[in-house]
């Protein structure tokens, strides 16, 4: 019937809501390809009208009630996935995209679980790397999810059985830093001593800046300090709207020195370190080319802001893409 109304009247307002409205109908009777098919046509037709969030919303809505178990193919979790970041990332005002972040944050706990699943899978078939690669993606890529403490121990296991000690023990020290009160950790630093590997113990970030440091480098690192657990938010670059990566650099830095809002314009106006010479205050880059910025805070970690969808973090400075390299501002 709404189909009709768009033929017989199809300049009318009442053909622009039908179309949405036998969207809907398709929707309600679990014709989730149909729904899908007339919520694109809409919003090809349509793509300024008021009513693309709402379209957006129900086409992920139809890729979410479909999603499975993580024992099966996730593509319907990963076509929600997109289409909810999407819709927060061109919507982020309206009450749809606010349902959608803890629809991502679901499905991204979900992708997880499906790689931890796979991880396992190889481990117990003594495919290490292949395991290590699995586990390495969920802390890389779903740092956000709850898998991550059990991510990391696997690879401590992981590394371990293949006899890579320091990586393992790189591993256990960001499990301890970050889940000091996880059994994930007790079982890695358990594992660790039976392995006869030195085990770390949870660290802090230097609260000062250490020998060769700078006044501002130390003001900075403990401005950036006080925003740990401030969401996330692209091109944000103050405690109230959130920080993306370079937006906190600047904003830390705010007090002695003007700052691009931009990696890679960070990176050109630093000058080259090793990892040796690294002093809180310093700059922590991941890419090539450039894309992802951090600030030094000492003992091997970095205070940053990651990625949509977590928040201002103490992580290690290896937690960033590779390859890492290191700057100190003039």
């Amino acid at each position: 019937a709404f189909e009709e109304v768009e033929r017989q009247h199809p300049y009318s307002q009442w053909a622009t809501r039908g179309q949405l409205m036998a969207a809907f109908a398709y929707y309600q009777g679990s014709l989730y390809d149909d729904a899908v098919g007339a919520l694109d046509a809409f919003m090809d037709l349509h793509p300024g009208s008021k009513d693309v969030p709402y379209a957006l919303y129900l086409k992920g809505m139809c890729y979410y009630e479909q999603i499975s178990d993580v024992g099966r193919d996730q593509e319907m979790t990963e076509s929600a996935l997109r289409t909810f970041e999407e819709l927060e990332r061109r919507y982020p005002d309206t009450d749809y995209a606010k349902d959608a972040k803890l629809k991502v944050d679901l499905a991204q706990d979900h992708l997880a679980g499906k790689e931890m699943e796979i991880g396992r899978y190889y481990q117990n078939q003594g495919r290490y790397v292949a395991a290590v690669n699995r586990f390495q993606n969920v802390v890389d890529s779903f740092q956000t999810t709850t898998h991550v403490p059990e991510a990391l121990h696997r690879l401590v296991e992981s590394y371990l059985a293949l006899g890579v000690p320091d990586e393992a023990r790189e591993d256990a020290t960001v499990l301890g830093y970050n889940f000091p009160d996880s059994v994930w950790y007790e079982r890695s630093y358990a594992l660790l001593r039976a392995n006869g590997v030195a085990a770390p113990t949870p660290a802090a970030p230097a609260p000062a800046v250490a020998a060769g440091g700078t006044a501002a480098g130390q003001a900075a690192v403990a401005k950036a300090m006080t925003q740990l657990g401030v969401p996330y938010k692209w091109a944000g670059s103050s405690p109230s709207t959130g920080f993306d990566c370079s937006g906190l650099v600047m904003w830390a830095y705010a007090g002695s020195k003007s700052l691009p809002h931009s990696s890679r314009s960070l990176r050109s106006m630093t000058s080259r370190i090793s990892e040796a010479e690294l002093v809180p205050g310093d700059l922590v880059f991941g890419g090539n080319p450039v894309h992802h910025v951090g600030i030094y805070v000492g003992n091997g970690q970095m205070v940053h802001a990651p990625q949509t969808g977590d928040v201002v973090k103490v992580s290690s400075i290896y937690r960033t893409s590779k390859p890492v390299s290191f700057g100190r501002l003039p």
